[in-house]
């Protein structure tokens, strides 16, 4: 309940006004909605209420954090309260251009598939009763998918994506890939599927959570080639020695006689180091018929 004096009367607004501001800070507008109000609810109380603005004309999903996006079935489970922050909801907005307003570029150069991979199917019998918004939703095929913790390597994932970028690879990163109404654990389990190079940035804290552990062990099933990044100085970390046992990996840093490394701090020259050894490694099978590490039968 909020108290409001307006020329010395008393007005008691049973309901919270909540600002609602964009990703990149611009405000949107606000709406009036309780507290513990489910977040499919609000979406329904914005297009009524913020009738003719951007929100009205584009779709958007929330974040948590300013950083999580929340799928549509979360929207559900979720509450204003749980994702408000200095009393605004954060929302990611995806813009859709359309040929009339579409900035000319130019047409993308065919990709070169990398020889030896392979696409196996990790669908259960759950899935056959699912929809297919999410496979009519999903982005291209990218050469290469970087994994990593939020918390250690986000930084760090988004200027490796920018170094293999500018190198000619076309790099998968969650953050600019999943979109709004896509079921975000099904777009993360696609994009592992359908890569060709899965590069994990293995931080003090990687395979202890919990998706990426997920994404580590369905990239092992599916044969997918593994080029680990290591900012660790011991190899391979405990909680992921089955996988990692027989991998090489890269080291983060040229320096690895310094005791007191700062692995939240990656050095340009490092990061250019990194990632042309993953451009060496990936360019070295691209025109082999050998197939990758990754795709050789074990044996138990």
């Amino acid at each position: 309940m909020v108290v409001c004096f307006i020329d010395a009367s008393l007005f008691i607004v049973e309901t919270p006004c909540i600002g609602i501001r964009q990703r990149s800070g611009e405000n949107l507008g606000m709406v009036f909605v309780d507290l513990h109000c489910v977040l499919s609810d609000v979406r329904q109380s914005i297009q009524s209420q913020m009738t003719g603005s951007k929100l009205s004309r584009q779709n958007y999903w929330f974040l948590k954090h300013n950083t999580w996006p929340i799928s549509c079935k979360q929207e559900s489970q979720l509450t204003v309260i749980d994702i408000i922050e200095d009393s605004c909801l954060i929302v990611d907005v995806q813009t859709f251009l359309t040929p009339s307003n579409s900035p000319l570029t130019p047409s993308p150069q065919p990709r070169k598939k990398i020889k030896g991979t392979r696409h196996l199917s990790f669908r259960t019998s759950k899935d056959l009763d699912r929809n297919q918004i999410a496979d009519s939703s999903m982005t291209d095929e990218k050469q290469i998918l970087i994994s990593y913790v939020r918390a250690d390597a986000a930084h760090h994932a988004l200027i490796l994506k920018q170094e293999l970028s500018s190198l000619g690879f076309s790099v998968y990163l969650d953050v600019h890939e999943i979109t709004s109404g896509v079921d975000w654990q099904d777009s993360l389990n696609d994009a592992v599927r359908n890569c060709q190079v899965f590069v994990p940035l293995v931080t003090p804290k990687y395979g202890e959570t919990l998706w990426t552990n997920r994404e580590i062990k369905l990239a092992d099933v599916l044969g997918k080639y593994i080029i680990p990044v290591s900012f660790l100085s011991d190899w391979p970390p405990p909680c992921l020695a089955i996988q990692f046992s027989t991998t090489q990996y890269i080291s983060w840093t040229t320096n690895n006689t310094d005791n007191n490394k700062d692995i939240f701090t990656w050095k340009s020259k490092d990061l250019k180091c990194v990632a042309k050894q993953i451009a060496e490694k990936v360019q070295k099978f691209m025109n082999t018929d050998t197939d990758l590490p990754s795709l050789i039968k074990r044996v138990y």
